[in-house]
């Protein structure tokens, strides 16, 4: 068995870290010697934390990570949850094979704002946002992925700075669609 990877003292708060991508940071973060403090929607749900808090015990670094809950669409306790953190990694989000397309949007805009501005509060000096091909969703029916990721990057490249600002503010422009 590999030796227990030394602490190096810093914590990193990491949204969402029982998907795929959250959960593949965790693991590096520890493996790498960080303390991870980790947000689930319901801290009480098995089946959102064994297999994160699995990664810790076969590193041998349960002490190094905390699990807390946290909804993102609730901008109450995001600055007390990630105080005294270093950084923040922002992975949590519902993507598109969710019924419900407001909730999709407002996951992506009002969460990460709500975040952004706990970060804010908190001090955090390094923000990471990420995504996923998911994020995409499905193509048209009959229509590769790679044809449609292309569409949807060379329209982004129309959009103008206003336009982009006034997604992020929930304002959307007649012209631009929603990715």
């Amino acid at each position: 068995m590999p030796s227990k990877p030394e602490s190096i003292g810093k914590t990193i708060f990491v949204t969402g870290v029982n998907g795929h991508i959250g959960n593949q940071i965790v693991r590096d973060l520890l493996k790498n010697g960080y303390n991870v403090k980790g947000s689930v929607r319901d801290v009480n749900d098995a089946s959102k934390t064994e297999h994160v808090i699995q990664h810790a015990k076969e590193i041998g670094v349960e002490e190094r990570l905390e699990l807390v809950q946290g909804d993102i669409l609730d901008a109450d306790n995001w600055a007390e949850l990630i105080q005294g953190c270093d950084s923040l990694f922002h992975t949590a989000t519902i993507y598109s094979n969710t019924k419900d397309g407001s909730l999709i949007i407002d996951t992506a805009l009002l969460g990460t704002t709500h975040l952004l501005t706990a970060a804010r509060d908190a001090g955090i000096k390094r923000v990471v946002y990420t995504s996923s091909v998911a994020a995409v969703g499905n193509t048209p029916k009959g229509e590769r992925k790679l044809k449609m990721i292309g569409r949807l990057n060379a329209h982004l490249l129309t959009l103008s700075p206003r336009q982009i600002v006034s997604v992020k503010r929930g304002s959307w422009p007649k012209n631009s669609i929603l990715i």
